[in-house]
Formats: C-alpha cells, structure tokens, sequence
C-alpha cells in the first residue's frame, strides 16, 4: 500500500506540474503584441507589455541564417536623430545548439559593450526558413540607469535592427553587423503595447477552444482518477 501510494504521489505532482506549465504556456500565448517591420521585410519586432509587472516581452526576427540578431532602443531625449549607434541599449540573440541572448549598451559606430548587469532574459529561440527568431524580456524601467534605456509611460525610442551571417562564441569580440537598419520614426513602446492589449479579440474557433481546453480536460481526469485510487488504496 506504500508503494502504491508513493506511485500516485509522483503521478499527482507530475500531473500538476504539466497542468501549471500548460496554464503559464497559454496565458504567454494569449499575449497581445505590437509590431513594427522594416520597410524591406527583413527585421520585425513584436512586443507586449505587462502592466503589473511593469515587464516587456518581445519577439524579434531577422532574415539572417546561422547567425545573430539583434534590436536596439535609444530614447529620443538622449539621441534626437537616432544616429551613430549613441546610447542604444541593444539586446543580440541567436540559436546554436541552444538559444541565446546578451544584453549591451552601445556609444558609437563600435562594437557594443556588454552590461555589467544582464537585465534580458530568453524565452525561446530558434532559426528557420532563413531567419532567426529570438523571443525575451526585461524589465521597463530597470534598476541599471547608466547601461539601460528607462521605458516609460512617456518615452519615445528610436528601433534599430542588426544582423550578422555568424552566431556569437564570444560576446566580448564577436564580428560587428553585416546589416543594420534604424526604423524612419520613433515609438511609444508602452503606449502601442496597451494599444494592442485592449484590441478586440478575434473570435475563438472551435479548432482552438478544443486544443486548449482539452489540455486542461486531460490533466483534471488524471487527477480525479489519482485521487480515487489513493483513496482506495
């Protein structure tokens, strides 16, 4: 009878833990994004903004195959033009064996240095069909002033894209750009984020409504079904 219960146990836990990780997965997919592209198609960012966390999401892409990706914000009140890489705060990005991204700050037309303090997190990464995705977050407002850019409810960024053929080995000598691209204007990053959070959604197919509620089926069935047999034993 010990055994046996020892058994349901460890069913129960990884039940509950497959149920948890589906809910998380879900509430992330039902994030509403806002989105820029460069005029050729090449670069696009996504974002999303968490009001109570005060955490930004992103997902960004770029036509690049085998290598890196990156995205840079500077706000317009330090650098009016968006010129000369001055004062960007540049996350880069990529997908070996495994994902990854770095978090750097850039004064010049050189190489960007990395933070002291790492305020990006990877979420997922991966490459295909000739492009790179790389989806992560960081706070808004983070607590590194000197090396991060404070996004705020007010503040306006220039969106810079770049991209190389080659993943980084080496984040402190890794080879510069093989393209760059600053957007045209600047954007409210907090303000569009809420834009698209308070979008209409888009009707529910039937499709989708099964898929995600059966998830959810499936894991209270396997619990009502643990219990009754820890119950009975």
């Amino acid at each position: 009878m010990k055994v046996n219960c020892m058994i349901a146990a460890v069913v129960v836990f990884a039940v509950f833990c497959f149920a948890v990780n589906d809910v998380r997965a879900h509430m992330h997919n039902m994030m509403k994004y806002a989105s820029v592209m460069s005029t050729d198609g090449k670069y696009q960012l996504q974002w999303a903004y968490n009001n109570e966390t005060g955490m930004l999401y992103f997902k960004m892409k770029c036509q690049s195959t085998d290598g890196w990706c990156g995205v840079g914000f500077a706000d317009n009140a330090v650098n009016p033009t968006g010129k000369n890489m001055e004062n960007f705060d540049i996350a880069i990005g990529g997908f070996t064996d495994v994902g990854y991204v770095w978090d750097f700050w850039s004064t010049s037309k050189i190489r960007p240095t990395l933070d002291t303090m790492q305020d990006v997190t990877l979420m997922d990464a991966s490459q295909m069909n000739g492009y790179t995705m790389v989806e992560f977050k960081r706070p808004a407002n983070s607590s590194d002033t000197d090396q991060d850019v404070a996004i705020t409810n007010d503040t306006k960024v220039w969106i810079m894209f770049g991209s190389a053929a080659s993943d980084i080995t080496n984040n402190s000598t890794f080879s510069q750009h093989d393209v760059r691209q600053l957007l045209p204007m600047t954007y409210n990053l907090i303000a569009m984020a809420m834009d698209a959070a308070a979008a209409t959604d888009p009707p529910v197919t039937t499709a989708s409504a099964a898929k995600c509620g059966g998830s959810y089926a499936v894991a209270s069935v396997f619990l009502a079904l643990t219990a009754r047999f820890v119950l009975s034993s």
